[in-house]
């Protein structure tokens, strides 16, 4: 049986590789790291981007966070990460390959831009999938 992830939704158990990939993202993308007292290992991108102010600092720490998150699901993870931070504006590209259990290989590319200000929000502005 390959990788499924379960939704509170009317589409119950994901299984298609391709939806799995962005249902992850997407969790990612909303979580916030506080939101479970019980369960210390949420993945929070809001998390990343307030906690660290370097660019390169945020793209290892994604690129660690996301290879580990999606590892649970397929045999092989490559995520490549570019994060540029300027005048208080980042922008964030991802390409993230996985390779499924059954060999078929998979790939979300992502575009984001935000803003991180004084009280260290970060709302995306911009999201879309390529290719």
């Amino acid at each position: 049986m390959g990788a499924v992830i379960p939704s509170l939704s009317v589409d119950g158990f994901i299984t298609n590789n391709d939806e799995i990939m962005l249902r992850l993202f997407e969790h990612f993308k909303a979580s916030d790291k506080s939101q479970s007292n019980f369960y210390n290992g949420v993945a929070s991108l809001k998390y990343i981007i307030n906690q660290y102010n370097e660019a390169d600092d945020i793209k290892r720490i994604i690129s660690s966070t996301l290879t580990t998150m999606y590892s649970k699901y397929f045999a092989s993870v490559d995520v490549s990460t570019n994060a540029v931070i300027t005048d208080g504006a980042i922008t964030i590209n991802l390409d993230i390959k996985t390779v499924s259990n059954t060999g078929s290989k998979h790939m979300l590319s992502l575009s984001m831009a935000g803003m991180v200000n004084n009280i260290k929000t970060f709302e995306i502005q911009q999201d879309k999938i390529r290719g």
